[in-house]
């Protein structure tokens, strides 16, 4: 809702790096449509690989994870948000690798990072922050969770070269509003 409020776009731009099974973004296009009204124009931009987590885009401390999430399924996400379909761009693919063929949008409002990993949130932060319009907002899952400590870092260093404010959550999670 602050980015669709406080954000000057020619067309309101989400992209979610990490979907799953599309809970989030469910959640971000209803507030959309409640902030913004029914006839809001808006496009979501969803990245994710819908398979297990490659080995070479985990540092050592995350090599554990590899294969995690390999039971996801495009199809059902895709079912999951059929109210969004039209809205909704799937973009299938592992980050940094799936940037080369759908690099996104020009400029966006809203960014969501899930990606469970150190490496492929800084790839995508510097992908998509560079078009991150004022106003806008990156939202991170795994920002302070146990276990994610190498995200934290990532996410702090970045931002903290950025003109905005980066505001954690006790939940783990973090917020950084772009001024």
């Amino acid at each position: 809702m602050y980015a669709a409020r406080f954000s000057n776009f020619s067309k309101l731009n989400l992209v979610e790096a990490g979907v799953c099974d599309g809970l989030t973004i469910n959640f971000a296009m209803s507030a959309v449509k409640d902030e913004m009204g029914e006839n809001c124009d808006f496009e979501a931009y969803l990245y994710d690989a819908w398979e297990g987590m490659k080995e070479e885009n985990l540092t050592t401390q995350e090599k554990g994870r590899k294969g995690n999430y390999s039971y996801l399924s495009l199809e059902q996400t895709k079912l999951n948000l059929k109210e969004f379909k039209k809205e909704c761009s799937f973009i299938q693919g592992h980050i940094p690798d799936v940037f080369v063929k759908h690099s996104g949008p020009s400029e966006l409002s809203w960014l969501h990072i899930d990606l469970n990993s150190s490496v492929p949130t800084l790839k995508t932060l510097e992908h998509f922050v560079p078009k991150l319009l004022p106003g806008g907002v990156v939202l991170f899952d795994d920002y302070a969770h146990r276990g994610f400590r190498e995200t934290k870092e990532v996410a702090d260093k970045y931002c903290s070269q950025m003109n905005g404010l980066l505001l954690p959550f006790p939940t783990g999670q973090a917020v950084f509003f772009k001024h």
